[in-house]
């Protein structure tokens, strides 16, 4: 678990009291988090916000509110953004390690090459959400909705915390790297009978013609 500073006792702020501290140029990424860590920051409105390349890092964000906010390159790392809304959020090569996101809703959420190391992602929604190059290694996915998501030029992570639910396109095209698997391997069974199902299955996913199944 990470071990994001709990907002017990802080101070609550307003929306536009904590534009006025990210905005504020004269303050340095590290003089910036300083003042964040004396703010209860959870359930705030931060929707719709450009928040590119900030440091809110090991923070308690639980419950809040970042809808199509811009988060390209932001550091997140150990934070704790459960019950939030993250619909539609741009996260692009973020910083999302060990950020935990159980609860949350991420569907149609942006992460491509965001690094994932490590993220807990517990009963989460990323419906739609765009992963394409995310960095996926110890990710915890138990109970995620992973349907319609895009996890191209990803890796998916053989450990029990791997496991969630998504739709039949993933699923052919899992089902198509393991056929390619078995017959560069040249693993087979007595009549080639799950070879064949798996080919029959694997047929139709968006991407097979540039798979080329033979």
């Amino acid at each position: 678990m990470n071990n994001a500073i709990s907002s017990t006792s802080k101070q609550k702020i307003t929306r536009s009291e904590f534009m006025d501290i990210a905005y504020d140029h004269t303050l340095s990424d590290d003089e910036k988090l300083s003042k964040f860590k004396q703010i209860d920051l959870s359930g705030m409105d931060l929707s719709y916000l450009d928040l590119s390349g900030i440091n809110l890092s090991n923070l308690d964000l639980s419950g809040v509110n970042f809808k199509n906010a811009v988060l390209d390159k932001a550091n997140l790392t150990y934070s704790i953004i459960s019950d939030a809304i993250l619909i539609d959020t741009k996260m692009n090569d973020a910083n999302l390690e060990r950020t935990d996101f159980r609860y949350s809703n991420l569907s149609g959420a942006i992460m491509k090459d965001a690094n994932l190391t490590g993220t807990y992602f517990l009963d989460a929604n990323l419906q739609d959400a765009f992963c394409f190059g995310a960095i996926i290694h110890k990710t915890d996915f138990r109970g995620a909705n992973l349907k319609g998501v895009d996890l191209d030029f990803s890796s998916l992570p053989l450990w029990c915390g791997g496991q969630f639910k998504t739709d039949e396109d993933l699923i052919k095209q899992i089902s198509a790297h393991l056929l390619r698997i078995m017959e560069l391997s040249e693993i087979d069974n007595d009549d080639n009978s799950l070879q064949s199902k798996l080919r029959e299955y694997s047929e139709g996913w968006r991407r097979q013609c540039e798979f080329n199944i033979r």
